[in-house]
């Protein structure tokens, strides 16, 4: 249920059902065993909310803890999540040396296979520099997982296909803005998104990736001259404006009350004392065409 809410920018409910999780593997002396997933939903909570410093932490201690070697699914996704924060910090890290994990992280995704091999894929297509060859790794990844039914890879292979064509496509870029709203609201969004979220109420459905698809839904309508469109798209990206806002003041409120502590276990971290951001034993290894998409997906 924790990675459920936090896809749907239910925070509250994914802390309070991590902090129950926990609480209940250490009163039936489980914690130890279930370490590595706990840790892992810690980080996907702490990157969901721009704790990224935490998130980063929680990713490399994931990775460390899962004792299944390199074969291990946690440990995998969890090296998928440290590149995918590092790569999204832009200028702030060494490109080179994010290139590199990047490389040997997209090898062990093909390795895996099933849904890793698209993950691997849409890695390919950040690192790719020719459009042609972004396309081709974009367009294998959105079929493996439409075969697949996993609408939240779509929604983001979407978002990625849609950004690619804004300027030289608009109509078939809007096709697939559409798709990954429905996908998005898909997540849980209630049906009058406007209203409910400029009345402050609780709000469900991934709050950034339907803020980017309005965003972009309004710049088309505005470069086509869709008054009344436009008009309406900006109503609800301000109903959209306010639930990141609350997200963001949320993520403030929480790097402030961290400040000063170290991370250990009494966050929902790996074990007693363990300086998961310190210790060499905490750090992962960092070893290293149809252009057009089919309108019906």
């Amino acid at each position: 249920m924790v990675s459920i809410y936090v896809m749907r920018s239910e925070f509250d409910e994914a802390d309070a059902s991590l902090s129950n999780l926990i609480a209940f593997t250490r009163s039936t002396n489980l914690f130890q065993a279930y370490a590595p997933q706990i840790t892992l939903l810690s980080a996907y909570l702490s990157h969901a909310l721009g704790q990224t410093s935490r998130a980063l932490d929680c990713y490399r201690s994931a990775a460390y803890l899962d004792r299944s070697g390199d074969k291990g699914f946690i440990r995998l996704a969890a090296r998928v999540g440290e590149v995918v924060l590092r790569i999204g910090q832009g200028e702030e890290e060494d490109e080179e040396q994010v290139q590199g994990m990047t490389a040997q992280v997209i090898k062990e995704c093909k390795a895996y296979g099933a849904q890793f091999d698209a993950v691997g894929r849409i890695l390919e297509a950040i690192l790719a520099r020719e459009i042609i060859e972004i396309k081709k790794s974009l367009k294998s990844a959105l079929e493996q997982v439409t075969r697949s039914l996993d609408n939240h890879l779509r929604a983001l292979i979407l978002a990625l296909m849609a950004n690619m064509y804004l300027l030289t496509a608009s109509d078939h870029a809007q096709l697939m803005l559409k798709t990954c709203q429905q996908l998005a609201s898909g997540l849980g969004a209630p049906e009058d998104k406007a209203n409910e979220l400029l009345n402050g109420g609780s709000v469900v459905g991934n709050v950034p990736l339907g803020l980017w698809v309005g965003e972009k839904f309004l710049e088309l309508y505005r470069r086509a001259g869709k008054d009344s469109k436009a008009q309406r798209q900006a109503e609800l990206n301000a109903g959209i404006q306010c639930a990141m806002d609350r997200i963001l003041q949320r993520s403030e409120r929480d790097a402030t009350e961290d400040v000063g502590g170290e991370t250990t276990v009494e966050d929902g971290l790996p074990s007693d004392g363990m300086e998961v951001d310190g210790g060499e034993e905490g750090q992962s290894d960092e070893d290293g065409e149809g252009d057009k998409m089919d309108e019906s997906t």
